[in-house]
């Protein structure tokens, strides 16, 4: 993961692919997250939901916890081996906070009394080191090393792969696009947009920006502004209300001020946008054909 130690790296996956072997997790999927808990010999606060929950509960109910943010997340008890959650997230996004959780718990140098999680710690830009460490074992274990890279080397190139993808292991669409252009071989980018406001009109800001390591090596940095505004053609398909297409076409400045022409795949989830850039003709030689039942 971008600006994770080598060394934290090599010592989480080794205990990522140690977690998911003792629970007897490979290959299964979705991936089996209950197994995973029950290995770590953790447990999930089943009838408490934090989405409810006010300070003076943390503060009745943990001891010396201070002060919490205002949204939580996910929290887990060190001392008591549980696991709580805000039960109104969707139930991929459940999962993935659950291994998050489970990350600070199996790193055997995060070690406090309690962990509080809210939208911020679960970011992939979070610099906190133990929270991004945290978040580099979840999407380990999630994505179960290296199958899920394995899988995505025999599909088409395309966002609708890494979408196939999300609902075959559990996980968002956000979490499989993210990991499907970061470790792919070809050369493919993610541009995660917000929605535009109503302040906004329609500049949409930006999110994220991912790249595969062979796309940042031959085109380096792109040039892009905090928002995008009604010049760039995904922009348009957000005043068009489109939800899906694979038939984008777009030219970007590099930091050298070199344009390049790319092809796009466009994905509205009613949250984000997403979309998938790659260099004309940059394609996955495959004979499995993705079809999607909805988007």
């Amino acid at each position: 993961m971008k600006n994770l130690p080598l060394e934290s790296v090599s010592d989480i996956e080794k205990i990522a692919k140690n977690l998911l072997k003792e629970s007897k997790a490979n290959g299964i999927l979705p991936t089996p997250v209950d197994r995973i808990l029950q290995c770590a010999k953790l447990q999930l606060a089943q009838d408490i939901n934090l989405a409810n929950k006010k300070q003076s509960f943390f503060s009745k109910a943990f001891e010396s916890i201070g002060k919490v943010p205002k949204k939580v997340l996910g929290l887990i008890d060190f001392r008591q081996k549980v696991i709580y959650l805000d039960l109104n997230q969707n139930v991929n996004r459940q999962r993935f906070i659950q291994l998050h959780e489970v990350g600070h718990d199996a790193c055997p140098w995060q070690k406090y009394m309690y962990c509080v999680d809210d939208e911020r710690t679960i970011l992939p830009e979070i610099t906190i080191l133990f929270e991004k460490e945290a978040s580099f074992f979840a999407s380990s274990v999630l994505f179960q090393l290296d199958l899920f890279n394995n899988k995505a080397d025999k599909l088409e190139l395309s966002v609708k792969s890494a979408m196939a993808l999300a609902k075959q292991f559990g996980a968002s669409t956000h979490a499989a696009l993210r990991r499907y252009v970061q470790y792919s071989k070809k050369r493919c980018a993610l541009l995660v947009l917000e929605k535009p406001n109503n302040k906004q009109g329609y500049s949409a800001p930006i999110r994220n920006f991912f790249v595969s390591p062979s796309f940042i090596k031959e085109f380096g940095e792109l040039n892009w502004p905090e928002a995008c505004g009604p010049q760039f053609p995904f922009v348009q398909d957000i005043m068009r209300k489109r939800r899906f297409h694979e038939d984008g076409e777009l030219v970007i400045p590099t930091l050298a001020e070199q344009a390049n022409k790319f092809d796009y795949h466009y994905f509205d989830n009613h949250y984000n946008v997403f979309v998938f850039i790659k260099p004309v003709g940059e394609k996955i030689r495959s004979r499995t054909k993705v079809v999607l039942t909805s988007t």
